[in-house]
């Protein structure tokens, strides 16, 4: 097998694994953390605070603004 690929596998399987430990973190402190497209600014958002209607969570300095999962 080629070394390359190898390397590139294991490193993979490492950024699967921080994500899901980060979304269990998450889940069990109560917050999910969002970032802000406009402003670049981080947010710990309150699970019960999500609008399933708007598909996410509504930032604290502009409600139109829908904020993401920070890259």
């Amino acid at each position: 097998m080629d070394d390359s690929a190898l390397k590139s596998y294991w490193k993979e399987k490492g950024l699967s694994e921080d994500r899901i430990a980060q979304g269990q973190r998450e889940g069990m402190m109560g917050y999910e953390e969002m970032e802000s497209r406009e402003t670049g600014k981080t947010y710990q958002m309150p699970l019960e605070t999500y609008d399933a209607t708007k598909g996410g969570y509504h930032s604290p300095d502009n409600f139109d603004e829908i904020l993401e999962k920070p890259r």
